[in-house]
Formats: structure tokens, C-alpha cells, sequence
């Protein structure tokens, strides 16, 4: 017998109404719990903020859940804390615009907070932010209902005010030439990684100019179907015609070879590694042509900056400087996939000389 305490989604959905109303009306809201959403938003941790939603969510609904035990089965007080994220808050945030800390479909669908058997179990290198969140999430445990749904419009309060102050920049025109723009680009991608985001930003941006269905997502988003940061899709096709690795650090053969395994073991054929480490070997290693003998995949090496900006512009149907145009304004989409803060964005329409409006 299955132990814990379910929630159903529609008792869930009902409470998070509840809790909108009060969030987008001149009620107040607990001030407690405004600053401590603030506190938790400012984590570098972004499922932190989800999981704080979870539980007050969760705790709204039924004030015996135990916001420490996220999964059922594990005790008498555990909640399903990916289906109220799942099922309700990342629906609610594509329907009403806040911000939620995660852009994924599926939040919470991670082995740090699935595989654990309690959240005090985690053990994470940004110690100080987490134990904040546990600091209080054990406030959460003291509240009943009521007070949980306050405490919950106060959240949601929070992330309507992160979403206002994060709208992306919109580019309106650049005055970088080609040699200009690359060289930015270079000086973008390497002066800050962010985690590869900006590496992984600019592959996605630059393979728009070439095909017009390019998808990307968060980094490291552990709910991919396919391997690689960036894909290609063709009109009706479910699965991806290209699947791209971004990497900002140098990578092995044996790295190369096993991702392009896996997308030919998935049936992608046509494989693209994209490699913008300054100190990286050229191909990594593996050859073009034994992945073809062995896989029957077409594989494509791209080394650097220039390289794959210049690929990009050579493949594109467009011209020059409408490549340009569409380069500098894409890079703000493809940032905001990634999680990009708009600081960055900033910083990428400095760097290309671009004109932009808030």
C-alpha cells in the first residue's frame, strides 16, 4: 500500500485560483512571506523558488503534507510535489506570465530533488542557499491552510515582480559589420561562460539564420527527450533532423563519439558538435568518416566563434547584412530559453553595438 498523502490536481488548481485572486488584487499579503520568496528567488538555485511554490501549494491543500518529503511512499507526511508542479504551476505560469525559476514543462524532474529520500538528504556545493531554503521550509510545516494560501499569493506576488522586472530587451537595429560582429560574438561567448549558456545561446541563434524550426531549452534541462543543446525539426516530424552539442570546454574523442552514438541509437542521423573552447583539439579527435562507416550518421565538426558564425551566414538563403540584423535580435530569444538574466542580454547589445528598448 502505497503511503503519503495525494493531492488531487484539481483541489490544487482550484487553491492556486484562490490564491491568484489575492496575489493580482490590492489584498495584503504577508510581509513574512514576501521577503523570505524574495530571499529564496535570489538562490543561483532556480528549482529552489519551484519547490518553495510546491510546498505552499501542496500546504494550502492540506496543511499534513510534509514539505521535506517530496515523493510518496517514502512517509505518511510525503507529497507528490511533481505533480503540483508538472500539472499546475508550469501550466499556470505559460497561461498567466510569472516567473517560476524554471522555463521546463516538468520543474522538478531531476534527480536532485527525485532521488533523495527526504530534501535534508541533498547534498549540493551552494550549501548556504540551501539550507536557507530548508530554514524555511520548516516554516512552511507550521502552517495551516489558511495561512498557507496567504503565504502562497505572497509568492506568487514575488514572482510577478521578477517576471515585470525581466522582460527581455528587444534589439531594434546594429550597426556591427560582419568582422564586427564575429568578434564580438567571440568576446561574448568567452569573456563569461554562464554555465555554457551563452555558448549554447549563440549555436542555437546563429543555426536560425540556416534552418527555420531550431529549438533549445534551459541548460543541463534534465527533461530533453534527445540528446544535445540545440535541435532541428522538420515540419510533422516528431523527432529532431539535426541534434547539435555546445561545449565551452574541451572535450575527449571518447566524449564526442559516445553523444554521437547516442543520437544514431536514437535514430538521429545528421550530428553536430559544437566546440568553442579556445584550447580545444581540432575534431576532438574523431573522424567525419568512421562515424559514417560506423554509424551511418552525418557528423559535422565546428571549432570556435568565427567558425560557426561563418557556417551559418555560408548556409543561410539571406544575405549579409540581414543575417547580421537577425543575429543580434535572435541572440535575445535564444538567451531568454537558456535562463539568461536580462543583464546579459544587455551586455550581448554593448558588445554588438545595438540599439535596443526595455
Amino acid at each position: 500500500m502505497k503511503i503519503g498523502i495525494s493531492i488531487s490536481i484539481p483541489l490544487a488548481e482550484q487553491r492556486f485560483e484562490e490564491a491568484m485572486a489575492i496575489a493580482q488584487s490590492d489584498f495584503p499579503v504577508p510581509e513574512q512571506w514576501s521577503t523570505l520568496s524574495r530571499q529564496v528567488g535570489e538562490s543561483t538555485r532556480g528549482g529552489d523558488t519551484v519547490v518553495l511554490g510546491c510546498a505552499l501549494l501542496a500546504k494550502a491543500c492540506d496543511s499534513r503534507i510534509d514539505p521535506f518529503v517530496v515523493k510518496l511512499g517514502e512517509t505518511e507526511r510525503g507529497y507528490h510535489m511533481r505533480g503540483i508542479a508538472d500539472h499546475v504551476l508550469a501550466p499556470a505560469r505559460d497561461r498567466y506570465g510569472f516567473d517560476l525559476g524554471s522555463q521546463s514543462a516538468n520543474p522538478t524532474n531531476g534527480s536532485t530533488w527525485l532521488k533523495p529520500r527526504t530534501l535534508h538528504d541533498i547534498v549540493t556545493r551552494e550549501k548556504g542557499s540551501f539550507e536557507f531554503l530548508l530554514s524555511v521550509l520548516a516554516y512552511v510545516d507550521r502552517l495551516d491552510e489558511q495561512e498557507a494560501l496567504r503565504a502562497f499569493a505572497a509568492w506568487l506576488r514575488e514572482r510577478f515582480a521578477v517576471a515585470l522586472k525581466n522582460q527581455p530587451i528587444i534589439i531594434s537595429d546594429t550597426e556591427s559589420d560582419l568582422a564586427q560582429i564575429v568578434t564580438a560574438a567571440k568576446s561574448f561567448v568567452l569573456e563569461d561562460p554562464e554555465r555554457g549558456g551563452r555558448g549554447q545561446a549563440l549555436a542555437a541563434a546563429a543555426l536560425s539564420l540556416i534552418w527555420a524550426d531550431v529549438r533549445t531549452g534551459k541548460i543541463n534541462d534534465p527533461s530533453r527527450h534527445w540528446p544535445g543543446d540545440v535541435h532541428v525539426f522538420q515540419a510533422a516530424e516528431k523527432n529532431p533532423m539535426v541534434a547539435i552539442e555546445v561545449k565551452q570546454r574541451e572535450v575527449t574523442e571518447d566524449e564526442v563519439w559516445a553523444f554521437t552514438r547516442r543520437c544514431a541509437n536514437q535514430g538521429i542521423k545528421n550530428v553536430m558538435y559544437v566546440a568553442l573552447s579556445p584550447g580545444q583539439q581540432d575534431g576532438g579527435g574523431l573522424d567525419a568518416s568512421r562515424v559514417a562507416r560506423e554509424l551511418d550518421c552525418v557528423f559535422t565538426w565546428i571549432y570556435g566563434v568565427e567558425e560557426l558564425i561563418f557556417h551559418a551566414f555560408a548556409w543561410s538563403p539571406r544575405g549579409v547584412k540581414v543575417n547580421i540584423r537577425n543575429l543580434a535580435r535572435g541572440m535575445v530569444m535564444r538567451m531568454v530559453e537558456v535562463g539568461l538574466p536580462v543583464s546579459t542580454q544587455k551586455r550581448w547589445a554593448e558588445l554588438t553595438r545595438s540599439s535596443f528598448v526595455e
